[in-house]
């Protein structure tokens, strides 16, 4: 049995850094952009000294010279079931066809429950079998925030951190993993730790997102150890709730739930994680 923490070895041939960026680049163009978000004020700002220069259709995160070489590719956790991902995929495309659902969120009660690995594994499935839609994946978890790790991003680049702080506007934020995967870190390392996200400022950036983006993923911290998992989850349209298996105490799942549907969080499933097989998966089969 590997262990979570392992690398994902695919069959999938990994791109550079800079095939994912020209790929993204190309295929960002096709992105509206007539909506002007919760940045359209600095944006003016940054823009009235001379109305006459065009803003980029996107202005993308980048790389410093000294990190490329942590971006050659994305390292996915190890994912025992393909099968179980795509029928979160499925029900996910159920939502969004059956209530117009664009945005969802993924929310444990406790840290370390493995919600990251799913975001994770979840995204590296899109970027596969959902090539037409355009995803943005968002890591709230300021006080530990695995995305930019996970997907090989610096931790210096902008952020939701920078974005609500008015340092950066919300398409310079967006950094692109690959023509159709879009990250949005938690950004300024040094001073997130000690900001909080407010929920208006949060619901302002989603909306404004709605418009860009097919779909929204959202990597929220764990219910009862953060008070910014109360102001992001209620501004997703579906909330997924992630259990580790037999850690998490019913009590505490409770606990959990009564929290989120007290903020009138709508809870589309649980995902149970860490599931341990007492019969070897062969033999299922026959049962």
């Amino acid at each position: 049995k590997r262990r979570e923490d392992e690398t994902y070895n695919g069959q999938y041939r990994q791109q550079t850094y800079n095939e994912r960026y020209s790929d993204a680049y190309q295929s960002k163009r096709s992105i509206p952009d007539s909506d002007p978000g919760p940045d359209h004020d600095a944006n003016q700002q940054r823009g009235s000294a001379g109305n006459e220069e065009k803003e980029p259709v996107f202005e993308y995160n980048s790389m410093q010279d000294d990190d490329r070489k942590f971006s050659s590719a994305w390292n996915f956790l190890d994912l025992k079931n393909k099968k179980q991902t795509g029928d979160l995929y499925k029900k996910i495309l159920y939502y969004k066809k059956k209530n117009n659902y664009s945005v969802f969120n993924f929310v444990s009660s406790r840290a370390k429950e493995g919600t990251s690995t799913i975001v994770a594994n979840l995204i590296n499935y899109m970027n596969f079998q959902a090539t037409e839609k355009k995803v943005l994946v968002i890591d709230t978890n300021l006080q530990s925030p695995n995305l930019h790790k996970i997907f090989n991003i610096s931790q210096n680049n902008y952020g939701l951190i920078d974005i609500f702080n008015s340092r950066v506007g919300t398409r310079e934020a967006i950094t692109p993993v690959s023509s159709n995967i879009f990250l949005l870190c938690c950004g300024n390392g040094n001073a997130r730790i000690n900001d909080n996200v407010e929920q208006e400022k949060f619901s302002k950036l989603l909306n404004y997102c709605r418009h860009k983006f097919d779909l929204i993923v959202i990597d929220c911290p764990p219910v009862l150890s953060s008070a910014d998992a109360l102001s992001i989850a209620p501004a997703a349209d579906l909330s997924f709730l992630i259990l580790q298996s037999a850690k998490v105490q019913r009590p505490v799942v409770e606990k959990a739930k009564i929290l989120l549907q007290n903020d009138e969080c709508e809870i589309g499933g649980v995902v149970l994680n860490h599931v341990q097989q007492v019969i070897p998966g062969w033999v299922y089969k026959f049962i």
